[in-house]
């Protein structure tokens, strides 16, 4: 059987690269003729919890890595380690571009000297790794972004870079503004000063922007989550015109946890047996990030997180408010 090979370029980070080796097990599981090469950056700072991702990724074949999936790790040379925090993240993504380029040609030299009839057959991108559209092009394969946040996030994302681009807003002036916006997609308005805060510093705000602007180059957007949890959202991102196709893939949840989680004596098990004891349709799951869903002790206590509030911007029909933003 001939195969097609994927390039799946996560973040550096153990939490970005966790979400990647979800995801490669979901795609090579649905489909024998898929491999995927999972391209590995390194943070240049300690991991405060001491795991690198070698010791990450052996913890993660223990739990049924397919044999599909491979690794490679990225170099590092070394030359971000004192960048300013305002904008370290994604110019260390853009920093490892020759090191991409590099493994990919060899990847592809392979591919074409191999007798196992592979061909090189995409991209797959962190999504803030969308920089990495101009190495996929440099091959003449498509590139995808994979959107481990919300689709109603994507779509707040992608309207404030249009009305950037588009309408020549001031993003960052929002902070000031002191009302309530509406994007399309949300059923209710979204109070200014909660946007990203990224997105409201003049400093951040168009390195930011510019990485979304990226992804309407791709050919698609893989977002983990699924239909019935935001309908409306995803109605909106599938029916936006100049957008690439959005495919919702989720749930992609790590139920077993990490090589820390062991050590510390944490079992995924515990959570699942709890989960058995409660009553049917009596528990919400909320994530925020690459936390894993640990949050402190206050931050569960239920002033804290306003269901309501959730379910009227993702799940109530959407309408029409007096100061929503110019279309998306």
């Amino acid at each position: 059987m001939a195969q097609t090979l994927l390039v799946l370029i996560p973040c550096p980070g153990i939490g970005r690269l966790f979400s990647a080796v979800e995801l490669a097990n979901l795609l090579v599981g649905r489909d024998p003729s898929l491999s995927i090469t999972v391209l590995v950056m390194k943070l240049p700072i300690d991991n405060p919890k001491g795991e690198s991702p070698p010791a990450a990724l052996d913890a993660s074949a223990d739990h049924g890595l397919h044999p599909q999936v491979c690794f490679v790790y990225l170099p590092d040379d070394g030359t971000l380690h004192d960048m300013a925090a305002n904008n370290f993240y994604i110019r260390l993504v853009e920093s490892y571009g020759p090191h991409v380029y590099q493994a990919v040609a060899k990847l592809a030299s392979d591919c074409n000297s191999s007798s196992l009839q592979r061909r090189l057959g995409g991209f797959v991108l962190d999504m803030f790794c969308a920089s990495m559209v101009d190495v996929a092009d440099s091959f003449g394969v498509p590139s995808y972004i994979y959107f481990t946040s919300s689709s109603a996030m994507l779509g707040v994302m992608l309207h404030l870079q249009k009305l950037r681009d588009d309408y020549s807003k001031d993003v960052a002036g929002y902070r000031n503004l002191g009302e309530e916006l509406g994007f399309p997609g949300f059923a209710c308005p979204l109070p200014a000063e909660q946007l990203p805060s990224l997105v409201l510093r003049p400093e951040t705000v168009g390195l930011f922007l510019d990485n979304y602007r990226r992804f309407r180059e791709t050919r698609g957007i893989i977002v983990n989550t699924f239909l019935e949890l935001e309908p409306h959202p995803l109605k909106f991102l599938q029916s936006e015109p100049g957008l690439p196709k959005v495919y919702p893939v989720g749930p992609i949840v790590n139920m077993w946890g990490s090589s820390v989680d062991s050590a510390m004596g944490q079992d995924g098990h515990e959570v699942v047996e709890w989960l058995d004891r409660q009553r049917e349709a009596s528990v919400v799951f909320l994530c925020f990030g690459s936390m894993g869903g640990r949050f402190d002790e206050d931050q569960v206590s239920a002033r804290n997180y306003p269901i309501g509030v959730l379910h009227k911007l993702l799940l109530s029909p959407n309408y029409d408010h007096p100061n929503r933003l110019p279309p998306g």
